[in-house]
C-alpha cells in the first residue's frame, strides 16, 4: 500500500525538453548538469541567458519546451532586477511549466511551488517534479509572488538600454 502511495505521487518517467534562462553561467550549468543526470526522466537541456532574443528561438522554445528554468534576477552594473518574474509570466500565459530559481536564500520565506532556492528545504529535482506534479499556477498566485519582489521589477536607477560593444 505504502509502495502503490509512493508511486501516484511522483510524475512517471518523461521526456522532457527543459530550456535553464539564468543569468549566471555557473549556476545555469549545475542545474542543467543536475537535469541532464537525473535518471528518473529522459532530460534535454537548453541553456542560455537572458540577453538570448535570436529570432525565433523563444518561439520554437514556447512550441517544443516542456519546462523552463528560470533565474529570479538579472544583474546589471546599477542594481539586479526580477527579470524572471515577467519572463515566467510569458511562459505561464503560454501554458508551460515554469520554476523560478532565485540566488539569494529567500525560500524559507517564499512559499510557492515554482519557486527554488538553497534555503528552500528541498533539493532541486524535488522542485521540478513539484512543478511537474502540479497545474500551472492560478493568477491569485502569481500576483501574490509578484507583489513579494515589486520593488525589483523595474529596472534599475540608471540602467538604459544594453548596448552592443562593436
Amino acid at each position: 500500500m505504502r509502495e502503490a502511495r509512493k508511486r501516484k505521487s511522483h510524475v512517471p518517467s518523461l521526456k522532457l525538453l527543459a530550456i535553464i534562462i539564468h543569468d549566471e553561467p555557473p549556476l545555469r550549468n549545475v542545474i542543467a548538469d543536475t537535469l541532464e543526470a537525473w535518471t528518473r526522466h529522459e532530460v534535454r537541456v537548453e541553456r542560455a541567458g537572458f540577453e538570448t532574443r535570436l529570432p525565433g528561438v523563444w518561439q520554437r522554445w514556447l512550441q517544443e519546451a516542456d519546462l523552463f528554468v528560470v533565474g529570479l534576477e538579472r544583474r546589471y552594473d546599477k542594481g539586479t532586477r526580477a527579470e524572471g518574474v515577467p519572463v515566467a509570466e510569458t511562459f505561464w500565459n503560454a501554458g508551460k511549466k515554469v520554476l523560478l530559481v532565485g540566488s539569494e536564500c529567500r525560500g524559507d520565506h517564499i512559499q510557492a511551488p515554482f519557486y527554488w532556492d538553497i534555503a528552500s528545504g528541498k533539493s532541486i529535482l524535488q522542485a521540478v517534479t513539484a512543478v511537474l506534479e502540479n497545474p500551472l499556477p492560478d493568477p491569485t498566485d502569481r500576483e501574490k509572488f509578484r507583489q513579494h519582489f515589486q520593488a525589483r521589477l523595474a529596472a534599475p536607477t540608471g540602467h538604459g538600454p544594453r548596448r552592443e560593444s562593436a
